[in-house]
């Protein structure tokens, strides 16, 4: 969750024009160069994972998402990088093009929480993220 939370509070931090702030820049920088370290790992995980011969889909292993969350973030925070650096025009075409991808996240989750053929592939504790807890009744004994 953590690899998701720190982009988020950089892209808030470019929103609310704090870039100018060192931390902001050099969380950035750290976070793109932790996030290709991961990106590399996952992507060797991978490769091993599918060299297994399990005959797995590309979508059902838990490295392939993990790679794709990755690369996600990669990407969200270099748009973020651009946009600092571009002139007028280029913002308003940056703007629209991180507008998508913000909700890219959204909208891929959805399809997966209500698509009961993807439900039924995923890992047992995968599945937990689509479920909605139970709730629990407190009783008072005397």
């Amino acid at each position: 969750m953590t690899i998701y939370l720190i982009p988020a509070a950089i892209c808030l931090a470019y929103a609310l024009n704090l870039s100018d702030i060192f931390l902001v820049k050099e969380l950035t920088g750290v976070h793109i160069a932790a996030s290709l370290v991961i990106v590399v790992y996952t992507f060797i995980q991978l490769t091993e994972a599918l060299s297994d011969g399990s005959g797995l889909l590309l979508h059902e292993l838990e490295e392939s998402r993990e790679l794709a969350g990755s690369c996600f973030v990669v990407s969200w925070l270099l748009l973020n990088v651009k946009y600092l650096y571009s002139d007028a025009q280029n913002k308003r075409k940056l703007s629209r093009l991180m507008a998508v991808v913000s909700f890219m996240p959204i909208l891929l989750w959805s399809s997966a929480h209500f698509s009961t053929d993807y439900q039924a592939k995923i890992p047992e504790h995968c599945k937990t993220a689509f479920k909605a807890p139970a709730p629990t009744i407190i009783t008072m004994s005397e």
